[in-house]
């Protein structure tokens, strides 16, 4: 017999530009993950910013990201970021008894 059960964690990384509906960037299986390509994003919009600015910023946005900041969304620019947590759900064998 099969049981539904909690399988992992899945985060999405969304944004909101201005005051428009929020889009989902991306999902992931791991903050790691999601990190990467949260950094890999912010750096493409500073590509013409000096490289050492755009180490700071992103290294200050994630912190912002993750909590350490005032709110756990970070603002660059006109737009907000912000990560979710999902539970996955997915069946898994549940031995019968004879």
């Amino acid at each position: 017999m099969r049981k539904l059960v909690e399988k992992q964690t899945i985060y999405t990384l969304n944004c909101c530009y201005k005051d428009n509906d929020s889009e989902v960037l991306g999902a992931f299986d791991s903050v790691d993950a999601l990190l990467a390509f949260f950094g890999k994003f912010i750096s493409q919009d500073h590509r013409e910013d000096p490289v050492e600015d755009t180490a700071c910023l992103i290294a200050t946005l994630t912190a912002n990201l993750l909590g350490e900041g005032d709110d756990d969304e970070c603002v660059d620019g006109r737009t907000r970021y912000w990560y979710e947590e999902f539970k996955v759900m997915g069946f898994e064998e549940e031995e019968v008894e004879e």
